[in-house]
């Protein structure tokens, strides 16, 4: 009994001698050593800005103002300290300022204290100023608008104004304009909305550290509702003799109209003012209007187009068979015993100019219905649409209806009616269709939907 007792009174003896010797390394090291460690780049906030303005000074843009701060205290607190738990500030209010670099004393406000700032008493900032300079602008607007579908801009309105923006001179004589800022996505009604100034550079850059007199303004956006129809140049009368028509092309073959419901409902395409034919002998621009049914308008408001009108031959080649059949009549009085063959002569000469000018032609045109929507169906529709073309007497005879692709697009057509649309008429060939006749077409709604 008593060798055990012993024993385990010696395990006690140096479990205590350990824990003592424990307890002694942590008050040696921990809780009384006093360490030294530097924390740096601690910010400095620079209070009383606005006294730079009375010597004319701005701040140089692009400045970061920190310290390093040399700590002492014990290594439990000391390493657990950071940035955000001290408050220091440079009072530029209180020191003379010149333009370039200076030196300013900062201030502690706030800092553990279980620590000590060991050079608190040596510690400035460098701040680099410049004149101040004030430009005054005039805004504009730089908002980018899209339109939800079939959603045309009526217009977009802005009330220019005018905008001091001051700063240091390096930042301010950056700036080219002071702009409205921002985007409208998928705009589908009328609105106001405010949009934040800001001042761009000539990259249309934001220009930082410069301030504006007014920090926002309005913009308008007034909308239609409309929808995309096709564009077709009319024409009227005839190329002169000797002149070949090759080809005719629209600078927009569609344009979006805007305007009431019920009459944007009846309209499919558009023509342009009729061009005359009969003074064009070589290859033409004409920049025509095109004609719009009242209550609707050319969505932006541009409501002209240009057509291209390419031809060939030339008018002196008729005017020297007209000579030469004045000629061959003068024989004719002359030597009536030649008769015949200048008659055979003159027959020859009307047809070589026949060849050569234009004719006139109807040709009935299949047409096919497309886009209707699901809860409609169409009723008393024409299979056929009779057009008139022109071109070389040549050309005419070589075409047929096959040559031709006549399509009506119903999807605009949303409600039960009866409607006159135009066809769209298109061809592969070098032709003028002079003429598309409106067509009589009726839309109901399903059995169905009737009897709901």
């Amino acid at each position: 009994m008593d060798k055990g007792s012993a024993k385990e009174r010696l395990i006690i003896k140096l479990v205590c001698v350990l824990l003592s010797f424990c307890l002694w390394i942590y008050v040696n090291n921990v809780e009384t050593t006093v360490k030294t460690y530097t924390l740096k780049n601690v910010p400095v906030k620079l209070v009383n800005v606005e006294a730079l303005k009375n010597y004319g000074l701005a701040l140089s843009p692009g400045q970061k103002f920190e310290v390093n701060l040399n700590l002492e205290g014990p290594s439990k607190y000391i390493y657990s300290v950071n940035q955000n738990d001290f408050t220091i500030q440079a009072d530029l209010s209180e020191y003379a300022l010149k333009n370039g670099e200076n030196n300013i004393p900062v201030q502690i406000i706030n800092y553990p204290q279980q620590v000590n700032i060991k050079n608190n008493g040596y510690l400035i900032v460098k701040v680099k100023l410049e004149p101040l300079e004030q430009k005054t602008f005039d805004t504009v607007s730089d908002v980018n608008v899209t339109f939800a579908p079939n959603v045309y801009k009526d217009s977009i309105n802005f009330t220019s104004e005018k905008v001091e923006v001051s700063g240091p001179q390096s930042a301010v004589n950056k700036v080219k304009t002071v702009a409205l800022v921002g985007s409208l996505d998928n705009v589908s009604e009328s609105m106001v909305r405010s949009f934040k100034y800001e001042a761009l550079d000539a990259n249309n850059n934001v220009v930082k550290d410069v301030t504006l007199s007014k920090s926002s303004g309005e913009l308008s956006v007034l909308t239609n509702t409309g929808k995309k129809v096709n564009v077709v140049a009319e024409f009227k009368g005839q190329l002169p003799n000797g002149i070949t028509l090759l080809s005719t092309e629209i600078s927009q073959n569609s344009v979006n109209i805007v305007g009431d419901k019920s009459a944007l409902e009846g309209v499919s395409t558009l023509k342009t003012e009729p061009i005359d034919l009969t003074n064009i002998t070589g290859n033409t621009k004409k920049t025509v209007q095109i004609v719009l049914p009242s209550g609707v308008k050319v969505a932006g408001g541009n409501n002209t187009v240009t057509v291209n009108i390419n031809v060939s031959g030339n008018t002196s080649d008729v005017d020297k068979n007209t000579q030469e059949n004045n000629n061959n009549n003068n024989n004719n009085n002359n030597n009536n015993s030649n008769n015949a063959n200048n008659n055979n002569s003159n027959n020859n000469n009307t047809t070589n100019n026949s060849s050569n000018n234009n004719v006139v032609k109807s040709l009935d045109i299949p047409i096919s219905y497309t886009g209707l929507p699901q809860n409609l169906i169409l009723k008393n529709n024409p299979s056929t649409a009779t057009i008139k073309i022109t071109g070389s007497q040549d050309l005419i005879n070589s075409i047929s209806p096959s040559d031709f692709k006549g399509v009506v697009d119903l999807s605009s057509y949303t409600n039960p009616g009866s409607y006159k649309v135009e066809p769209k008429i298109t061809t592969s060939k070098n032709v003028v269709i002079e003429s598309i006749p409106d067509l009589s077409i009726t839309l109901d709604k399903k059995d169905a939907e009737k009897k709901q």
